[in-house]
């Protein structure tokens, strides 16, 4: 089986292909003829030697593999094409040659006398068509003046319309992923505001009596787990505001030494007002791993649990139980986190671990979540 060999490829605009064409072929042409035998080519090779002040080198190649090389060397001012070539339709070798974007304008020769002579009638990719009947030095001269001009313009559109697609579908998918990403930050700073709000009104209301009573060391506890909460808020907002990472796709790390069991105990603190406020319980066993360190950038590892922990809050019914289990595998220290929610189908496991993406659509989530 023959081969597709034309690899669509989009050349610098000084290329020779771009550049401006005489009314007139050069003095002395590069003709490419392709077909299956000398009988068929020599009309063409005697109306070309006849045309009147001009001359060519003229090739002939009688295979579609010979002739598809040689399309693509970019060699020749143009090539006539037999409309059957042995086996292969010609139609299909100027295909498989690149059509308008190969180097070499290309001219179908038919012997259908049936066909028709307007432009609905040349098969894709060919500059102009002939019938080898009507063949004469004139007429040929008027199809290589036609052809090469032609095909210059011809190939300088296609690419433009290649590259401005390119561009606009690049533009496109940035677009989509700003959008997506200013969505899904909502979640991101919902969590940590829930926090602050629920230890807020607490405190306002003094649920646990005065603020100067035997409530105030709760109230404490409160006051520094909003901190807390503020903090990872304000983290957050400095990346949203640092918009030149999410352009370059790259994501800053600060890696140190950090307890593990602490990571966990704030990421509970900060998640327990809103597991209240959905009836949702939370369980956590971290004492495996209480006192372990991990090498990491604290607030990126937090992130991640935190998300992970929300979105089970989020999407378990009221009732329910959200598990939080830490242990130690090795020098590895792994987090679990269990839930009875409606869970991810197999079909968008690969698709929410990709960025700013989340599974189903607004109207099928139950919940808002980053996953």
């Amino acid at each position: 089986m023959e081969s597709d060999y034309f690899q669509p490829s989009f050349p610098p605009d000084d290329h020779p292909a771009f550049s401006s064409v005489s009314a007139t072929p050069s003095t002395r042409g590069r003709i490419l003829i392709v077909s299956a035998s000398d009988a068929e080519a020599n009309p063409l090779r005697h109306a070309l030697d006849a045309i009147e002040r001009q001359s060519f080198d003229i090739d002939h190649v009688r295979s579609a593999n010979d002739a598809l090389c040689r399309l693509g060397s970019g060699e020749f001012d143009i090539a006539f094409i037999d409309g059957q070539v042995g086996g292969t339709d010609g139609a299909n070798i100027i295909r498989r040659a690149g059509g308008r974007l190969s180097p070499t304008p290309m001219v179908y020769v038919s012997d259908n006398h049936a066909a028709g002579n307007g432009e609905a009638d040349i098969p894709g990719g060919a500059t102009d068509m002939l019938l080898a009947t009507e063949i004469s030095p004139l007429l040929l001269r008027r199809v290589i003046r036609y052809a090469r001009s032609n095909h210059a313009a011809a190939r300088r559109l296609i690419v433009d319309e290649y590259r401005y697609r390119e561009i606009a579908e690049d533009a496109s998918e940035a677009n989509d992923q700003k959008s997506r990403f200013l969505a899904l930050m909502s979640h991101e700073f919902r969590t940590p505001l829930n926090a602050i709000l629920g230890f807020s009104e607490a405190i306002g209301h003094e649920i646990f009596g005065e603020l100067g009573g035997e409530g105030a060391r709760r109230y404490k506890e409160y006051v520094q787990h909003m901190h807390s909460s503020g903090t990872h808020l304000l983290s957050l907002i400095n990346d949203l505001l640092d918009l030149s990472k999410i352009e370059a796709g790259k994501q800053e790390i600060d890696p140190a030494q950090t307890k593990l069991g602490d990571v966990l105990q704030d990421v509970i603190v900060m998640v327990m007002p809103q597991a209240r406020a959905c009836g949702v319980s939370l369980a956590a066993d971290a004492a495996g791993v209480s006192e372990m360190g991990v090498y990491a950038d604290r607030r990126l590892i937090m992130q991640a649990v935190l998300n992970v922990v929300a979105n089970a809050v989020k999407f378990s019914p009221a009732g329910e139980t959200v598990s939080i289990r830490a242990s130690r595998e090795g020098r590895n220290a792994v987090v679990t986190v269990t839930d009875r929610g409606c869970g991810i189908p197999k079909s968008e496991l690969v698709r929410v671990l990709e960025p700013f993406h989340q599974a189903g659509t607004l109207e099928t989530r139950p919940g808002r979540g980053t996953a």
